[in-house]
């Protein structure tokens, strides 16, 4: 099977009247989109956020959360194709991976939305990646946060509306295709797969429970049809010898 976005690209470069204007406006803004360099914020865990007072203090300065930062990272920015689907993908330079982890990835059916960070102190190039599902307060969660290695407020647009463009193509090829679009922890995946397979388990079972009476019945069966010839047997030897 040709991943998603490959075959968009071969649609629109070989075939082109195979391709829908989604399919050319969302290749034009990969084109656009793949390679940009970005400061990209590392979330830091919710100890290292409940720390200093001195990091709470900055940490509300620049965000709109209860989320919390980590310095940032130099960064190149892309959308690619995976097992799993169409994901974002954030390349970290040599010299900032200190984290022992090249990539982050984001699948593309997991953001919910894309905007500037507009947050007290932040940069005229800060972008934000909300995710779909939301908390119990009816809130979506922070994916990610960078900056573009630009301060310009017009380019941060063209950015977002290119990624939005590739995030809308890539729901609207989803239902056609009939994927599963949802965003499930692992942990509720993981509660899906044991349900589905206690329910086998549960069918079997009830399988053999059939298997096991229907053998029985055959031999309770066998056992009347053999005492009933016996007992034919032993008249018609008695009705012989008289």
């Amino acid at each position: 099977m040709i991943p998603p976005l490959l075959l968009a690209k071969i649609k629109v470069k070989i075939c082109s009247c195979l391709a829908s204007e989604e399919d050319i406006a969302a290749m034009n803004a990969l084109q656009s989109l793949n390679g940009t360099l970005i400061e990209y914020y590392e979330i830091s865990s919710e100890n290292e956020s409940k720390g200093g007072g001195m990091g709470r203090l900055v940490s509300g300065l620049f965000s709109t959360n209860s989320t919390s930062f980590g310095p940032s990272k130099g960064a190149e920015l892309s959308i690619c194709d995976s097992i799993g689907g169409p994901i974002l993908k954030i390349d970290f330079e040599e010299s900032d991976n200190d984290t022992g982890s090249e990539t982050r990835k984001i699948p593309l059916k997991k953001i919910g939305g894309i905007s500037p960070n507009d947050s007290f102190m932040s940069s005229a190039s800060g972008i934000c990646i909300y995710s779909k599902k939301k908390n119990e307060n009816g809130e979506s969660g922070e994916l990610c946060r960078f900056n573009l290695k630009t301060l310009s407020g017009d380019d941060r647009d063209e950015v977002i509306a290119f990624m939005n463009t590739v995030k809308r193509w890539n729901e609207k090829r989803s239902i056609k295709a009939n994927e599963d679009e949802t965003d499930e922890d692992d942990d509720v995946q993981q509660k899906i797969g044991l349900g589905q397979t206690a329910l086998k388990m549960k069918h079997f079972a009830e399988r053999e429970i059939e298997l096991s009476k229907q053998k029985r019945d055959r031999e309770s069966r066998k056992a009347r049809y053999l005492k009933d010839s016996g007992g034919l047997k032993y008249t018609a030897i008695a009705m012989a010898n008289r």
